[in-house]
């Protein structure tokens, strides 16, 4: 649009619409004098810059639609009264600003509030523009086009309109040439405390040199300022000394937004730092293509930037190095006809792979030559047509049912009908399962050839099943085979396939033998049938042909050691290592691989095993080899879990979470304690519900891998918050050192080094080393806040292994509670119970952490010895010389034990099943609807949901009952002071342990107030 129409526009809807603003502000008392005046003086038609912008600040905040157009204020001001007056009026905009007339708040956009106008402070914050943030772009843009002579004038224009950190920072960026200008807003750049990437691109655009930046302090891009013109806007400044800030923001900006395009840029720049980035971080980057591309255009570059970098790197490092070198001829051999000796002497020395052992003169068979390498006759198995023996049938775990049939936030719709309706629900729960594996959780329980198809399906095909198709083998075990049978020795397709495959997998776990007897139901030519199954060679891929993918040729050259570490795989062998990978999964393993360990290094094996992860990560992660990344739980150690654990952690914020979750699926098959610590870890802490839920996932697919039970689970996730060997955290502050201890509740305190106790670390004084005393004091408020759901938690599940008579092994013991650096501070204050062959001894812990009887005599546990914490219902007479004892050492205990008190039901009550003592008692809502969320369970009414009752399942099956009256609701049904009366207590006549039953009779007891 014309500038006249664009002045007239200003002038009309600007100006004549909002004069009642306009004159507000004028007459306003809250104006500042000077500021009222310059905008009376505007509105006369006088060209005073400061009004004008006083009067754009009024207009603006009263939500003046001048952008209805292709509109800019200083095209306005342009056309109003020349070029001079426009700039002018543009800096004055940083001076002054609106105000409510009432708050003398500074006004927002589109408030209904009248104003005043008023200078900013010399330190202004808040919005740096009110328009769109162009017309500084404008300004300078106008300016650059001037001649040398009428330009110099402008100089003039600026130099009084510097009151204040923008308005120096808009004139150096608008006169980039007065380098006087750009060395003050450097110096204070970051003065305002709120700079935003408008100023931070305007500074970067205003600067001459690389020095010009540090000394302003930008190391990295804002993340909102990672665009084509801020990155463009530093390389016209500084040329490739702005590589530094790039590859910062790419390592260490915060946000993640346009870091591939930074790459891009970087694999464009003629620059050693910038090609030595590339190559040094690929694989967090995945910037393999951009690399190769890199390289093509600037292989001297990439030669040098390989040399700088080869004697440090890793194994998979030097491959991917080797791999450019040899891949792309402009750097294998244009650049390294003219390379320096130096570097030359580095990239032979790369190639040649010295220091690593020569190629072995002989390689194993498997890897020499591989079974899909060979001819071998084609083998027509027999078809046997059969009819599965069995129906369908229902196998519930212990109180399974009861849980499902309740319902509850993680029993999906599946498990509810399942628990419902029985034999009766199976048909359409198993339709369902087979459209939506997502409720696979509801199919263990079912029985039968259907329920065997779908397990044999999921095993095959589907990860994310992977924990109910466990539990189903584990619950069904043998009776499987004969459901399978038929599919295995069926037509081919893939229900053969699978079924075969599922055979397999139950005969690598119960044995051939097993499996063949089972199957001995059906005729004598379906056993064969199975057993040619079974008798296949487990290296035989098949009809599959597995080939290395293009990118393995980033491992080619990853040295591969054999046992002994004397001699390396040849290439070819690598590639056929490559290509046996691609034929595992963690469901149905490959025994190639089985090979392959035994002949091979184990270390060599795992950096190998990382560095395919990393080349297939680096290629843009193609699906179709995601093998590439579930291999790595073949080759794992407590590294490899360390290292996954972190990426895994990193991926959600990188919009990578399906990733994650399948990392998730390769810790799990790993099923070791330190991933299940880690997976454990990103369940606790996750930031993503779909990790956290993937999390909670693999740590039940890791116990039931392990054989361990929800408490044994549980001993084993602990956390230590890095604890010392003596279960301490020492602080420092340079000249004074703390020491932590903990109460009986976990609860931490601080021991100064004259012993005194205190509740938290005091504040450092004049000696201490201020970054220090910072650090120790973070580290310690971590602590405080980790412990304060762990001290509880723990304490809580102790006190119900006493309860629930649970016991640890000798060894087991001492590993998870004895030497744990966290639970050791509750395990010396309890009193412990072993058994054994030999007989019992009860004994606590002293602080050298040895065992020590009730005569105070060191003791040697038996090796047979189940130990458990004891219940003074078990200890007899010796509770009183056990509380002497510990009275004696003042220890306090984290629950009642020794103090607790011991019940029993009566003969008539133990004859009649029926604890009549609270028959008729009364307790309020609250205290019942308590119970229910510990270890009791609601008995509702199917109809309403209403709940008439409490149970209580005990460990030998069975439970005991509540029925209660009129009993409660939820939500805004439910009142917590109302009474409830106990109508009957039921409870299997001689069938509930002594220690069991007294815990519930003085839990009752405190319930309805009658202890």
């Amino acid at each position: 649009m014309p500038l006249g129409n664009l002045t007239e526009h200003w002038k009309e809807v600007g100006v004549r619409r909002r004069m009642s603003h306009l004159r507000h502000a004028v007459e306003s008392p809250q104006s500042d004098p000077v500021v009222a005046s310059a905008l009376q003086s505007y509105l006369r038609g006088e060209p005073d810059p400061l009004g004008a912008a006083a009067a754009f600040q009024v207009v603006s905040r009263a939500g003046t639609p001048l952008w209805a157009i292709d509109y800019l204020q200083f095209d306005a001001w342009l056309g109003e009264h020349g070029a001079e007056f426009a700039v002018a009026a543009t800096a004055e905009l940083l001076a002054v600003h609106a105000v409510g007339s009432q708050s003398g708040q500074p006004a927002g956009r589109y408030s209904s509030e009248m104003f005043a106008v008023e200078f900013v402070p010399p330190n202004p914050r808040g919005a740096y523009w009110v328009s769109r943030g162009v017309e500084a772009h404008r300004v300078r843009e106008l300016l650059a086009a001037l001649p040398e002579t009428e330009y110099r004038r402008f100089r003039d224009v600026f130099e009084d309109r510097g009151g204040n950190v923008r308005q120096r920072l808009l004139r150096a960026f608008c006169m980039p040439t007065e380098q006087d200008w750009v060395e003050e807003s450097c110096a204070e750049w970051g003065a305002s405390g709120e700079e935003s990437w408008i100023h931070q691109e305007m500074l970067i655009a205003s600067v001459a040199s690389a020095e010009q930046l540090a000394t302003a302090g930008i190391t990295t891009l804002d993340e909102w300022g990672r665009s084509f013109r801020t990155v463009q806007a530093l390389l016209d400044s500084v040329g490739v000394g702005g590589v530094p800030i790039l590859t910062e923001t790419i390592l260490n900006g915060e946000g993640k937004r346009n870091k591939d395009y930074l790459c891009e840029v970087l694999a464009q720049l003629p620059s050693d730092e910038a090609m030595a980035f590339l190559l040094d971080h690929v694989v967090e980057q995945g910037t393999w293509q951009l690399l190769r591309e890199a390289a093509e255009r600037f292989p001297q570059r990439t030669l040098r930037a390989i040399a700088r970098l080869a004697d440090a790197a890793d194994p998979g490092q030097r491959a991917r190095f080797s791999s450019l070198v040899t891949a792309i001829p402009l750097v294998g051999e244009a650049a390294y006809a003219v390379a320096e000796p130096g570097v030359r002497e580095t990239i032979d020395r790369l190639l040649n792979l010295d220091g690593v052992p020569s190629v072995a003169e002989e390689v194993p068979e498997f890897l020499a030559s591989p079974p899909w390498k060979q001819k071998r006759p084609k083998r027509k198995r027999a078809v046997v047509e059969l009819t599965p023996i069995g129906g369908t049938s229902l196998r519930w775990a212990e109180g399974e049912r009861e849980l499902w049939a309740e319902g509850g936030k993680a029993i999906v719709e599946a498990q509810v009908s399942l628990a419902e309706g029985g034999l009766d629900a199976v048909p359409e729960v198993l339709a369902a399962l087979a459209k939506q594996p997502r409720e696979h959780r509801a199919l263990p329980p079912i029985g039968g050839s259907e329920a065997a198809r779908l397990v044999a399906d999921w095993l095959v095909r589907l990860r994310s099943t992977r924990a109910s198709v466990l539990t189903w083998m584990n619950r069904h075990g043998l009776d499987a085979i004969a459901w399978l049978v038929p599919d295995a020795v069926g037509k081919a397709g893939k229900q053969k396939q699978a079924a075969e495959a599922a055979l397999r997998f139950l005969a690598g776990r119960h044995g051939v033998d097993a499996v063949l007897a089972s199957a001995a139901d059906y005729e004598d030519e379906a056993v064969a049938a199975v057993k040619t199954i079974l008798d296949a060679d487990p290296l035989d891929p098949g009809t599959r042909k597995p080939k290395a993918p293009d990118w393995a040729g980033q491992v080619r050259e990853v040295p591969v050691l054999l046992r002994g570490r004397e001699a390396r795989l040849p290439c070819e062998a690598v590639e056929h290592l490559v290509a046996a990978m691609s034929l595992d999964s963690i469901s149905i393993p490959y025994a190639g691989l089985d090979e392959v360990k035994r002949h091979c290094d184990a270390a060599s094996l795992r950096a190998f095993s990382w560095a395919v992860f990393e080349a297939w990560t680096v290629d843009g992660a193609p699906p179709k080899d995601v093998w590439a990344f579930t291999q790595l739980a073949r080759f794992a150690d407590v590294e490899t879990v360390e290292r996954l654990e972190a990426q895994i952690r990193r991926w959600p914020g990188e919009g990578l979470t399906k990733r994650a979750v399948n990392g998730l699926e390769v810790l799990g098959a790993i099923e070791s304690e330190e991933s299940l610590k880690a997976v454990y870890d990103m369940q606790r802490s996750g930031k993503s519900k779909p990790l956290k839920q993937a999390a909670e996932d693999q740590v039940e697919l890791i116990a039931a891998g392990m054989g361990l039970d929800a408490e044994e689970l549980a001993d084993r996730l602990v956390p230590d918050f890095e604890l010392g060997e003596d279960a301490t955290l020492r602080l420092d502050y340079g000249n004074r050192r703390f020491k932590v201890g903990f109460d009986e509740q976990l609860r931490p305190f601080v021991i100064d080094e004259k012993d005194k106790i205190r509740k938290s670390l005091p504040k450092p004084g004049p000696g201490d080393d201020l970054e220090a005393a910072g650090e120790a004091k973070q580290k310690f408020e971590r602590l405080k806040k980790g412990l304060k759901s762990v001290g509880t938690e723990q304490t809580k599940r102790l006190e119900f292994a006493m309860v629930e008579g649970r016991t640890w092994s000798k060894g087991e013991f001492q590993r998870l509670l004895v030497d744990h650096a966290l639970m050791w501070h509750l395990a010396k204050r309890l009193v412990w119970q072993a058994n054994s062959e030999t007989g019992t001894v009860t004994f606590r812990l002293a602080e050298d952490r040895t065992v020590t009887d009730a005569e105070e005599n060191e003791r040697d546990l038996p090796e047979d010895a189940r130990i458990r914490i004891a219940h003074p219902l078990l200890m007899g007479g010796e509770v009183e010389t056990w509380a002497e004892i510990l009275a004696d050492y003042e220890v306090l205990q984290p629950f009642e034990q020794l103090g607790r008190q011991v019940k029993a039901p009566t003969e008539a009550e133990s004859k009649a099943g029926k604890l009549t003592r609270f028959a008729g008692t009364k307790s309020n809502t609250g205290a019942l609807y308590g119970l229910s969320k510990k270890d009791w369970l609601p008995m509702r009414e199917p109809s309403s949901g209403w709940t008439s009752g409490l149970k209580r399942r005990l460990r030998g099956g069975g439970a005991v009952e509540v029925d209660i009256e009129p009993g409660f609701g939820g939500g805004y049904y439910f009142e917590a002071e109302e009474v409830q009366t106990i109508k009957e207590v039921r409870f299997p006549a001689g069938q509930v342990e002594a220690v069991t039953i007294s815990e519930i009779i003085g839990t009752l007891a405190r319930a309805t107030r009658t202890e």
